[in-house]
């Protein structure tokens, strides 16, 4: 879901450009904004995930990437999704070194966890 977010608002290029009056310069922030701001905050995740629980990292990264997209949908204005789309960012960097240190832990025997790393990877 979090990686798929990177390349989704692509798709809806025509549409913000027509509500929300967005030049080709505004598209283009709004969409690295999300990508930048996730791939910078990878390591940090993961040491957050290690700090605070893997799990716990993951429930908030969710629940704020879920609350996050809604508020996106409802940006008023390009400047507000470009905001949102790097909050988003940190939200989605929340979730990909939490889950895959969950499957370590969920999956202590190595044909078992490299079953569910691949599936990961292949999802």
């Amino acid at each position: 879901m979090v990686l798929l977010d990177m390349t989704v608002l692509s798709v809806a290029e025509p549409d913000l450009v027509s509500s929300l009056h967005a030049s080709t310069s505004g598209l283009q922030w709004a969409t690295t904004s999300y990508t930048v701001v996730f791939a910078a905050l990878l390591l940090t995740a993961g040491a957050a995930a290690d700090r605070f629980g893997a799990h716990r990292v993951f429930r908030s990264g969710i629940a704020a990437f879920g609350a996050l997209s809604l508020l996106c949908a409802a940006a008023p204005g390009l400047a507000a999704l470009v905001g949102l789309r790097a909050l988003l960012g940190v939200a989605a960097a929340a979730c990909v070194p939490a889950s895959m240190a969950m499957i370590a832990r969920l999956y202590p025997a190595a044909p078992d966890r490299t079953r569910a790393l691949a599936t990961w990877a292949a999802i």
